[in-house]
């Protein structure tokens, strides 16, 4: 006869303890990512701060007057040529720099910049023209200037061929294709155009006659510019290429308010191109 044994058990679960939860911080890395984030910040700013915006020009600097009477610095090859006067007033004029023989094709040039390098010389009305404007250094300038001179009578020859541009100015687009008046010059090109009527905040202490000369090599032209028909200026440029780009800069004191006018005349007084214009005091 067989036993049976039974086994009876009793399977209860034991209490689990639940799991603690702690949190540990990397204070180190949080601190690294965070002046990684600011100074990735305070670059873009500081690089939008002192970003360059190429549309605004900023005129050329003006130099001091000087408290001696007829005092000229001269300066050949591309230097400025400073005269001051009782007055005050301050003239520059820019000599041409050393250019090399390029080769290029016609555009029309009547009062629009020319695209090229100061180097370059753009021809119009010829193709493949060839221009050497290899040039010497030029010899001191000598510029003189009278108070008191009256207007001289100066007139465009016969045979010129009289064109109105540029605001107000007239030239004889035989021998001239550009005159304008700016506020500066860069790349030996005007930075704009100013109109007849100037107001004083519209230049800075100077202003400056831009032109174009064509078939003058050689010859020597001269910027006169008149205050109510008083020559205050005269500055002789020499053209050493066919066609050559020059400026001169006349400083404007506050006082000197009421018709200008700056011409181009050749040695012989023979006038080849003009501009008049009027400063308006704070009564106008």
């Amino acid at each position: 006869m067989t036993q049976r044994i039974v086994i009876k058990t009793s399977v209860s679960k034991a209490p689990q303890a639940s799991p603690e939860v702690s949190y540990q911080w990397h204070w180190r890395r949080i601190f690294v990512a965070s002046s990684v984030v600011l100074l990735f910040a305070v670059a873009i700013v500081y690089g939008l701060m002192n970003s360059v915006n190429a549309i605004e020009m900023t005129p050329m600097d003006t130099q001091l007057q000087s408290s001696r009477d007829s005092e000229l610095t001269v300066t050949a090859n591309s230097e400025s040529i400073d005269i001051d006067n009782g007055q005050g007033d301050t003239i520059q004029a820019q000599q041409p720099e050393s250019n090399s023989t390029r080769s290029h094709s016609a555009s029309p040039s009547d009062s629009l910049p020319v695209d090229d390098e100061p180097v370059d010389d753009k021809v119009a009305d010829e193709l493949d023209f060839v221009a050497d404007d290899e040039i010497n250094p030029p010899e001191p300038v000598q510029a003189m200037q009278s108070d008191n001179e009256s207007e001289t009578l100066n007139t465009f020859a016969a045979d010129a061929n009289i064109t109105n541009v540029a605001l107000g100015a007239q030239i004889d687009s035989n021998l001239v294709s550009r005159a304008v008046l700016t506020t500066g010059i860069a790349d030996r090109e005007p930075i704009d155009v100013l109109k007849e009527h100037l107001e004083q905040t519209d230049f800075t202490e100077k202003l400056f006659f831009f032109t174009e000369i064509n078939n003058m090599q050689g010859q020597t032209v001269q910027h006169l510019w008149f205050h109510q028909d008083q020559l205050m200026a005269e500055i002789p440029l020499q053209i050493s290429s066919i066609r050559f780009r020059t400026y001169s800069s006349k400083n404007i004191m506050p006082s000197q308010t009421g018709p200008w006018r700056v011409e181009v005349v050749t040695e012989q007084g023979q006038l080849l191109a003009q501009k008049s214009f009027r400063i308006l005091s704070e009564a106008d």
